[in-house]
């Protein structure tokens, strides 16, 4: 769940309880302001759980410093404890004069902490009175984007956009809306990729791949739009936008076996059987490269990676320039153990479609599991999958892990961190985050991360793996 970004917004009602305090008498007058100076310092740097311990502290020692439970609410919300803003909402309800904007940081509490049917009567009754809350919109288009409710999303967004500040909008928001734009109001499509992709920092292959597209005609079919629409956002693991997308292909024609192969392996990956689609799809075009790709990638989740490479290779027969099927048999090879072919295929894939940015991860992402020749093969991978997709923090892991493996920890560390300041939050990113540590003998570093790892991947293989470098280091 989004947590909000850091701001001054507890500042004045922090002030407001500071004169309520000093105006009594006191036999410790030094304490309150210490504690404020010392929230004030750990707020500003980022560390919002510190500074809520300080505001609580200053609660406890005087119960007159009511107005300190709004900073405390918004405080704890920034630090992802949301039961603890309620905590101090509540508090703030029965002590301080009756404010309509509370409901706004309550209803931000409630969905940070899943509690949706709640925060949805809370905002069915609050008249509008949030409209203009950025924080909490940010909130319910997660949560609607989480829940694969795109439409609905794109209200939030379109509302953002229209009565915020303009710095209240992110790129990820715009990006957002140009994605539900494309499927489901194709008329501003064009106008909302244009203003994503000049708001992002660096290449979308997604949007760029979406901005090419050939808007249909007034009057003429949808179908074949929808399709290629829907084929983009799955090779981008969209899932939900492209299910959306390529239902609405069929709906118009039902024959579109490659549009139908997608829709099964959409399907399949949102967590029911699509095998029904994807067989539906061969059997109306068995011709169809595309088609058979979408036939081993769903062999190979199954486990079968002899048929899942038969089926590679029928689409690198019916078509030569096939990169995914290039890339097919790479993952296939590798699952057979056939590590050299794997690595030839993969860069085979990459020498198909040397602009897209998967097939790079992917040759550089075996290359790094297995410690394969880094220098020349995972290394560079690493380096062409940032220059392509610079704000994917999966490749700033990989390259950073990759300059660590080729005796360069400082350097892959600063990848790495940079890799999560940008949003990495998996398990093998802190694993490799530990090792990096490690190469530098930065021992309570490696610890920390390690412990980062184990606890996003408790039951996991990676968190296992953690946990005995963690059980080496420790006496």
């Amino acid at each position: 769940m989004r947590v909000a970004s850091a701001g001054s917004g507890w500042a004045v009602p922090v002030c407001a309880g500071i004169l309520v305090f000093l105006l009594g008498a006191h036999p410790e007058d030094d304490r309150v302001p210490r504690l404020m100076v010392q929230a004030q310092s750990a707020a500003r740097h980022g560390l919002h759980g510190e500074s809520l311990e300080d505001l609580e502290a200053m609660l406890a020692f005087d119960p007159a410093l009511a107005a300190l439970h709004l900073p405390a609410a918004e405080l704890a919300l920034r630090a992802g404890q949301p039961e603890r803003a309620l905590t101090h909402l509540d508090a703030a309800d029965h002590l301080l004069p009756a404010d309509d904007l509370r409901s706004c940081k309550r209803m931000e509490a409630m969905l940070q902490a899943g509690d949706w049917t709640s925060a949805e009567t809370l905002w069915s009754t609050s008249q509008g009175v949030c409209q203009g809350d950025a924080a909490l919109i940010h909130h319910w288009v997660e949560d609607l984007w989480d829940r694969n409710a795109y439409l609905e999303a794109s209200g939030f967004l379109d509302a953002l956009q229209a009565s915020t500040a303009s710095t209240d909008v992110t790129s990820l928001d715009l990006r957002r809306a140009a994605l539900a734009d494309v499927v489901f109001r194709p008329e501003r499509a064009a106008s909302s990729l244009r203003r994503a992709l000049a708001a992002l920092s660096g290449p979308d292959p997604l949007l760029a791949a979406l901005a090419e597209l050939d808007q249909p005609s007034q009057g003429t079919t949808m179908a074949p739009y929808y399709a290629s629409v829907g084929g983009a956002l799955a090779n981008a693991e969209e899932w939900g936008l492209a299910r959306e997308a390529l239902q609405r292909a069929l709906a118009e024609e039902p024959n579109l076996a490659v549009a139908r192969a997608y829709l099964g392996m959409a399907i399949q990956r949102m967590g029911e059987p699509g095998w029904g689609q994807i067989l539906a799809a061969l059997l109306t075009d068995p011709s169809s490269s595309a088609v058979w790709t979408i036939v081993g990638d769903y062999r190979l989740e199954r486990g079968d990676a002899t048929e899942s490479l038969h089926a590679y290779q029928q689409a690198a027969r019916l078509d030569s320039n096939n990169a995914a099927a290039a890339a097919g048999m790479g993952a296939a090879l590798a699952t057979m153990g056939r590590i050299d072919e794997a690595i030839e295929a993969y860069t085979h894939a990459t020498e198909l479609a040397p602009s897209d940015p998967r097939f790079w991860m992917l040759l550089s992402r075996l290359s790094l599991r297995l410690d394969f020749d880094v220098h020349s093969v995972g290394l560079p991978a690493a380096r062409n999958a940032v220059a392509q997709e610079p704000e994917n923090p999966s490749a700033w892991a990989a390259l950073g892990y990759a300059h660590v493996l080729a005796g360069e920890p400082r350097l892959g560390l600063r990848l790495i961190l940079t890799s999560i300041d940008i949003g990495a939050s998996d398990p093998e990113t802190y694993y490799h985050l530990g090792l990096a540590y490690l190469a530098l003998g930065d021992h309570p570093g490696a610890e920390a991360a390690l412990e980062a790892a184990v606890e996003l991947d408790p039951q996991g293989p990676i968190g296992e793996i953690a946990r005995r470098t963690l059980e080496a280091l420790r006496p």
